[in-house]
């Protein structure tokens, strides 16, 4: 039990009048008038040391976990209130105090509650209790809070109520924590569903842009069908960008970090932001030199400055000023809990601010749901900024939002700073032959991505053996007699995914090299399980050099490192 609760039930099971130094006028004493005591607001050595009355002990307690307190005659109207419930009410100070003021105070959206509770509570034959947690509206200071609010109506002996006492507590930072994990929890459930889709449409923009692409390579020049399969193409390349970006909100993208300085990163991309916002908006980089290195993708780093700039310039349409800041942020234990951030320590803090028409709470707290967004229809996607949320995510970053209407927006993005060097792995080389005749274990449990990667196999003299799910796979690498030289396999799937397959399969074939197909990793490749790894949805052309270069290396006795493979037309 808390001190809050501690006091709450002194309230109503003693009728202590714990600010006011003395006792309520409970069923034994209803002449008793409570009075204000100094004590609670302003305790001295010489009152401590001579608080042996309970009154004067919660009066401490009080001041000491900043409780404020309250006496309401509902029969005269008087209210009293001390100093921190004057605070917590938002009462101007010094003046006169009522009912009506106390509900004025009161948030639009919550005073029909609060009044009814109240109302409830003084109800002839109720139980005289009350508890509200509600939001006011400071008459003098204008800030709003949130307030946690317990008290007892006590009652003459005609059954009316005579006096409603209470304690307050400000519980407005435990409001905004709450917002926050909220908001993240809808975020993460959205997250996981845009994943499943891109994982569904990935599916089908493979089979899409692989049999477009054969059938380009298989027509001559002349043939004029190759124009309407080349704008195929680029059509799923389109929607592939746009799964992408699904992929980068639900932190699924396929992300190659390394440790680098963003300043430079943002120098480098100063022109090419300068471009795109325009002559009319002034771009300000305020580089701290002691920002230091960042580990992240450097790609999805300059599709974050790229998506908030859009979002910047939109915001200004009529000219404005864009700034770009980077600084070394140190977190301690308390800092790190305010700001979200998943450990103490040293981050690298990116943020992004405009002067543009700002953001109302309502569309603050939308702004970063997929699909979501307040231009006309037709000119956005609503992807721009839940990508920059989970690329900032993936990254093991956190960002936040300030805005208010007509002042313009600031986005801070807080990421890991880099703690050593990171060497960057070897990219497959593309100058090499893709045919060969080794024997391929294929796992895919979409029967159209399944026949598609099949044919690529065999029109380039590789034997396929085919699997629908890990078990089936399983069974069939016990059954077959020969050689299997590569497991080719998805991630997800029924009944057993490519996690566990690639764990079973090492243990029958431990020899047998692994490249994972689908259109998330979960970083699987970054564990050392796999030898490469390749993104969908792809060419023909980008599974034959990955699948190539594996086999060669194998072949070798050398150790592959893989990572997703490069994109090749």
């Amino acid at each position: 039990m808390n001190l809050f609760e501690i006091i709450e039930k002194s309230v109503y099971d003693f009728g202590v009048s714990a600010p006011f130094g003395g006792y309520l006028p409970n069923q034994k004493n209803q002449g008793v008038r409570s009075r204000i005591s100094t004590l609670a607001e302003r305790p001295t050595d010489s009152a401590a040391s001579n608080a042996t009355s309970s009154g004067q002990w919660l009066g401490l307690a009080l001041n000491a976990a900043q409780l404020g307190a309250f006496d309401f005659n509902p029969q005269t109207g008087n209210l009293v209130a001390s100093e921190t419930a004057r605070r917590h009410f938002g009462f101007p100070s010094g003046n006169e105090t009522s009912y009506t003021m106390l509900l004025d105070g009161v948030h639009p959206d919550d005073r029909e509650k609060v009044t009814r509770l109240i109302e409830d509570a003084m109800q002839k034959g109720g139980s005289g209790r009350y508890t509200s947690e509600h939001r006011t509206v400071g008459i003098e200071d204008g800030l709003e809070r949130w307030l946690s609010v317990a008290g007892r109506v006590f009652f003459d002996a005609g059954g009316r109520a005579r006096q409603f006492i209470g304690v307050t507590q400000d519980i407005t930072a435990r409001k905004r924590l709450e917002d926050q994990f909220l908001q993240a929890q809808k975020l993460d459930g959205m997250g996981r569903l845009a994943s499943g889709v891109a994982h569904d449409f990935n599916n089908l923009i493979t089979v899409i842009t692989g049999y477009a692409q054969m059938s380009i390579d298989d027509l001559p020049l002349e043939n004029p069908v190759r124009e309407s399969l080349i704008e195929i193409s680029k059509a799923a390349a389109r929607a592939a960008s746009l799964t992408r970006q699904l992929l980068a909100f639900s932190r699924r993208q396929i992300s190659t970090p390394k440790s680098f300085v963003l300043n430079d990163l943002v120098r480098e991309f100063e022109k090419m932001l300068q471009r795109l916002i325009g002559e009319d908006i002034e771009l300000a980089l305020l580089l701290d030199p002691e920002a230091g290195l960042l580990y992240a993708d450097p790609g999805q780093i300059e599709q974050v400055l790229l998506n908030l700039a859009v979002n910047a310039r939109d915001a200004m349409p009529k000219g404005g000023r864009l700034y770009i800041e980077t600084s070394t942020f140190l977190a301690d234990q308390e800092t790190a809990r305010a700001h979200l951030l998943p450990a103490p320590g040293r981050y690298v803090l990116l943020s992004v601010s405009d002067t543009g028409t700002g953001m109302d709470e309502e569309v603050k707290a939308r702004i970063f749901e997929p699909f979501y967004t307040t231009k006309e229809t037709g000119k956005g996607t609503g992807l721009g900024l839940s990508t920059v949320y989970g690329i900032v995510k993936q990254s093991g970053g956190t960002i936040s939002v300030y805005s208010e209407p007509g002042h313009g927006s600031t986005f801070k993005m807080f990421f890991p700073a880099a703690k050593t060097e990171y060497q960057e792995r070897r990219e497959v080389s593309p100058e090499i032959a893709l045919a060969g005749y080794e024997c391929i274990l294929l796992v895919e449990d979409e029967a159209s991505v399944r026949k598609y990667v099949r044919e690529i196999l065999t029109r380039n003299g590789y034997t396929a053996l085919e699997a629908c799910n890990g078990r089936e796979a399983l069974d069939m690498a016990r059954q077959h007699q020969g050689p299997i030289h590569l497991l080719l396999t998805d991630v997800v799937m029924p009944e057993m995914g490519g996690v566990d397959l690639i764990a079973e399969f090492a243990r029958l074939r431990r020899e047998v090299p692994v490249l994972c197909m689908s259109g998330y990793s979960d970083r699987m490749w970054q564990t050392g399980e796999l030898s490469g790894y390749i993104q969908k949805p792809f060419t023909p052309k980008a599974l034959l050099v990955q699948l190539r270069a594996i086999l060669n290396r194998a072949e070798s006795g050398q150790v592959f490192l893989g990572g997703p493979a490069n994109e090749v037309n």
